[in-house]
């Protein structure tokens, strides 16, 4: 059976202190796992649901409520489990980071994976991206400059992700991505309010 991805749409954005809610700037999806596979007796499940999680100044998950939901106990622990290591861009107040609760829309549907060794370098403004894109073209190392220039976590390996779905990614991404050629990389792309570059590596490079 096909794993599930999702489409995504925010639709609300709660406030954490008593300022007006359009002084905040969303999160924004950036990273996403797929969810697991559906077991038969939900092969009726509703493709469409609702749910509310706290994101983090770092644009991690800290919580996850679901309204709307399959009602397979199972199924829906393992979903959590998945939407827990999903990463956005950080919700800002006056510029900077803060928690928000975020009230998702989300959109089931099956597609088949598009598997990839990729590794990424993940920049807070598109000038540092195009700075790293330069270095990338005269040569640079790219486990280097994720190190030194990456703002995801995978900068602690040298930007290496494994093999991964690419659908994982927003659309600006995997369909640039899938396109690419092993060893090479992608010029920056837009991720939420990130700039990221991604290269195509053979399978065999792992994650430490």
């Amino acid at each position: 059976m096909k794993p599930l991805l999702l489409l995504l749409g925010v639709l609300f954005v709660g406030c954490v202190a008593s300022q007006p809610t359009d002084s905040y700037i969303a999160p924004k999806l950036i990273d996403q796992e797929p969810f697991p596979m559906l077991p038969p007796n939900l092969a009726a499940f509703r493709q469409d649901f609702h749910m509310k999680l706290q994101v983090g100044t770092d644009g991690s998950v800290l919580r996850v409520q679901l309204t709307h939901w399959s009602g397979d106990p199972e199924w829906d622990s393992l979903a959590v489990q998945r939407i827990r290591r999903w990463r956005f861009t950080p919700g800002m107040y006056n510029g900077t980071p803060v928690k928000l609760w975020v009230d998702l829309h989300a959109c089931v549907r099956c597609q088949e994976p598009v598997m990839m060794g990729v590794m990424e370098i993940v920049c807070p403004t598109r000038t540092i991206a195009d700075s790293v894109y330069a270095l990338l073209k005269r040569g640079g190392d790219f486990e280097t400059l994720a190190a030194q220039f990456s703002i995801a976590p995978s900068r602690t390996h040298g930007g290496r992700l494994g093999e991964i779905d690419i659908h994982r990614f927003p659309d600006t991404v995997h369909e640039v991505l899938v396109d690419v050629k092993t060893n090479e990389f992608t010029p920056p792309l837009a991720v939420g309010n990130y700039f990221g570059i991604y290269k195509r590596v053979p399978w065999d490079v792992r994650v430490p």
